[in-house]
């Protein structure tokens, strides 16, 4: 990350979970680490994590970490989590 840093001139993008690694929640410990290092030695840019959002609380931890963007794709999880998941109002399937 920090030779991609170093290399842009405006807001890098980092981003994990693109398909063909998996779902980054399953490491979630690793990242979150890697995240909070790149972020206290002052990397800068947006961190991106690709999900099904498989554990809502390893989010919470990303987050906290310095993760800036989340995209979750809750229709890859078994329909009678996804409310419960995201509280939706009005959500149908």
């Amino acid at each position: 990350m920090r030779l991609h840093e170093q290399r842009e001139t405006r807001h890098p993008v980092y981003s994990f979970g693109q398909g063909c690694e998996g779902d980054p929640l399953m490491d979630a410990d690793l990242l979150a680490e890697s995240i909070q290092t790149f972020r206290d030695g002052g990397g800068r840019g947006t961190i991106n994590c690709n999900t099904n959002v498989s554990r809502p609380e390893a989010v919470i931890r990303l987050a906290q970490a310095g993760m800036t963007s989340l995209r979750g794709k809750p229709e890859q999880r078994p329909r009678q989590s996804v409310p419960r998941l995201l509280s939706p109002h009005g959500l149908q399937f």
